[in-house]
């Protein structure tokens, strides 16, 4: 593989996993499920979206492993605008599969004239916001994340063809 060539494996496999978790998501909001139902897609949801970014640090070779080091060291240094993958796909990650609470629970709401099923979370940054929110929100952070990768990978080979 030259300098400038793809290996699309970390990509495609990030991308297909990004799409479970939408699934996931989904589930949680058109299913209302409850128990065992709800640990499983909640924890599922959970564990895939943190396990892109692992797919990312370990699966990518070349210069999609380079721009997703450097992209990766911004996201680091700059923790408020990445809010939601440090203080939620990270932290509510590991405190669900670190330390065995799921973070979450779920509540019903009576709006007249319908009954609503949310999941609140109950502790750390995003206490009190349900969950299906901030799933959403953290889905929306991974697809401009992996665009960025795809963006800068694009520019790198450009500036490479051209030096040739």
């Amino acid at each position: 593989m030259n300098s400038f060539e793809i290996d699309r494996t970390s990509l495609d496999r990030a991308n297909s996993y990004l799409v479970w978790a939408e699934q996931g998501l989904q589930q949680l909001q058109t299913s209302c499920p409850q128990g065992a139902d709800w640990v499983l897609t909640w924890v599922g949801t959970l564990s895939l979206l943190r396990s892109i970014g692992h797919i990312m640090e370990n699966v990518s070779k070349g210069i999609v492993k380079e721009v997703n080091q450097e992209l990766f060291r911004e996201v680091n240094s700059d923790r408020e605008t990445h809010k939601v993958f440090h203080e939620f796909v990270r932290e509510y990650r590991n405190i669900v599969l670190k330390e065995g609470d799921l973070m979450a629970g779920q509540g019903i709401g009576l709006f007249t004239p319908r009954i609503t099923i949310t999941y609140p979370l109950r502790v750390g940054a995003y206490e009190g916001r349900d969950q299906t929110e901030i799933l959403s929100e953290a889905i929306d952070w991974w697809k401009w994340y992996l665009d960025e990768v795809e963006l800068r990978v694009g520019a790198r080979r450009l500036e490479c063809q051209v030096e040739e």
